[in-house]
């Protein structure tokens, strides 16, 4: 009798487990789509500062000391110089031009840092004083979640000769 009551309570033992288990991999799961979904958000509105060239909005989406680095070479280290990069950009090359980025990957390193994959569009662009064909390129973001709120602590990005193919 103590054999078949030890064996009922490791059998219930076990169905909480698996039930607990499954509960806490559904709110993980639960949790990391809302923060997929913030990120997106973060990145949509980003790229619409980026749109209205407010070199002040655009960089409020960085850390304080956030970085960043140019398919142009311009390098920043702090939130200030990410400023003073899309206030030169807005007055010369990004006067006219807009954006249009799209999500490839979200991946988490944990639950507060994130890097995102985005492939870019930019129309209207100027060099030498021209408007340029549309300018393709790819851009690689690192994410880290402080006080709630995601922020970008690095980005870089790349000329793409020709378009992402997935495999």
């Amino acid at each position: 009798m103590k054999k078949l009551i030890s064996r009922h309570i490791y059998s219930w033992f076990f169905v909480v487990c698996a039930i607990t288990f499954s509960f806490s991999s559904l709110v993980a799961a639960e949790d990391m789509q809302k923060e997929r979904a913030a990120i997106k958000e973060m990145i949509a509105s980003y790229s619409a500062a980026y749109n209205r060239h407010d070199a002040k909005e655009m960089a409020s989406y960085w850390a304080t000391d956030g970085d960043l680095i140019t398919v142009w070479g311009q390098l920043a280290t702090n939130r200030v110089e990410v400023e003073q990069v899309f206030a030169e950009n807005n007055a010369t090359r990004f006067k006219n031009a807009t954006i249009v980025e799209s999500i490839e990957f979200i991946r988490f390193v944990t639950s507060e840092i994130a890097t995102v994959d985005v492939d870019r569009v930019i129309t209207k662009m100027i060099e030498n004083g021209k408007e340029v064909p549309p300018f393709y390129n790819h851009g690689f973001y690192v994410l880290i979640k402080k006080e709630g709120k995601w922020c970008i602590n690095a980005y870089r990005s790349y000329e793409l000769k020709y378009q992402l193919q997935h495999y």
